[in-house]
């Protein structure tokens, strides 16, 4: 299929900025740029700063409360969702997924924890590992509440906790899925993948064809691994390229999303049709005529839009 009209209109207006190529920059410099999001921000009940202890001190996070569709008499007991951003583990930031956290927590009636782990070069591997898994090990065992204490209208259940994340972020919570993979009963719900890295393999077809000119780009992959993992022995790695795990039975259902002209496609196919052959029940959508980083986009693209939604019926079936 062509690429989709809408995003070639996005793809021009970025290029019309004529700005330096990423792999070209400096972290800081990289981090100015934001990729704006269009729209409104749906409603929810809370929004919250968290300070979650970490190996190595702490990090803050973002909750997000859906409204309650019906008044209770009981608190309502809210599944969680983990969110881990994108940004190739060195840009991103709470602030830039506001609008798709929202939307996530209306429509998947989940509370949203959205986590500001430690980003490259400043903090290289494993840093980001060690601060998502500390969160995750955090939130199984903690129970939030509204603040109005003692009689909190809602609570979350640390029995049911599913983990998110975009690109970057849906590498890291891969790599999360497997780290707590060992323990038993898995103490996940499932795990959503939003065009995840998962292999350090720049050799796949889709990298080739899709190697520029589609917002993501096979040089700025490279620059990107080299920010987190500057020693490239490392990079096969199972907690760096989740791929390589020998052994993926038991991990969790799995919704993963992948997109026609993006270099991660290959990697994302391939680890969709590695944990199936591992007996994980996987829903895998390969977008047609998209790209890398569509999803924040819920008010550009309708794809975007109705994927998010998608994404949250299939966590409302699995609660």
């Amino acid at each position: 299929m062509p690429l989709d009209p809408r995003v070639k209109q996005f793809l021009d207006a970025i290029a019309e900025l004529d700005l330096p190529p990423i792999e070209q920059s400096t972290a800081v410099e990289v981090r100015a740029r934001k990729v704006p999001v269009m729209g409104s921000i749906e409603p929810v009940q809370e929004i919250r700063h968290l300070s979650i202890p970490t190996r190595s001190g702490s990090i803050n996070a973002r909750l997000y409360v859906p409204e309650a569709s019906t008044e209770n008499e009981k608190p309502r007991e809210l599944p969680v969702i983990i969110y881990m951003h994108g940004g190739g583990w060195v840009m991103g930031e709470l602030n830039t997924y506001d609008q798709l956290c929202c939307a996530l927590a209306k429509r998947s009636e989940c509370a949203v924890v959205s986590l500001e782990y430690r980003l490259a070069p400043e903090h290289p591997y494993p840093a980001a590992v060690e601060d998502c898994i500390d969160s995750v090990n955090w939130l199984l065992q903690e129970t939030l509440s509204s603040k109005s204490d003692p009689n909190p209208s809602w609570q979350t259940d640390p029995s049911r906790i599913f983990i998110m994340g975009d690109s970057a972020g849906g590498n890291l919570a891969a790599v999360v899925a497997l780290e707590l993979n060992s323990q038993n009963p898995h103490p996940l719900k499932g795990q959503i993948l939003i065009y995840p890295i998962t292999d350090a393999d720049f050799t796949r077809e889709s990298y080739i064809k899709c190697s520029e000119g589609y917002f993501l780009t096979t040089a700025m992959m490279k620059w990107f691994w080299k920010q987190y993992c500057p020693d490239e022995t490392k990079w096969f790695e199972p907690a760096l390229s989740p791929l390589r795990a020998t052994d993926h039975a038991g991990l969790p259902e799995t919704f993963l999303v992948t997109c026609q002209y993006d270099p991660l496609r290959d990697e994302g196919i391939a680890y969709a049709k590695t944990l199936q052959a591992a007996g994980v029940k996987v829903e895998h959508h390969d977008v047609p005529g998209f790209i890398h980083g569509f999803l924040r986009q819920l008010q550009t693209f309708p794809q975007a839009d109705e994927m998010l939604s998608q994404i949250a019926n299939w966590v409302k079936l699995r609660q």
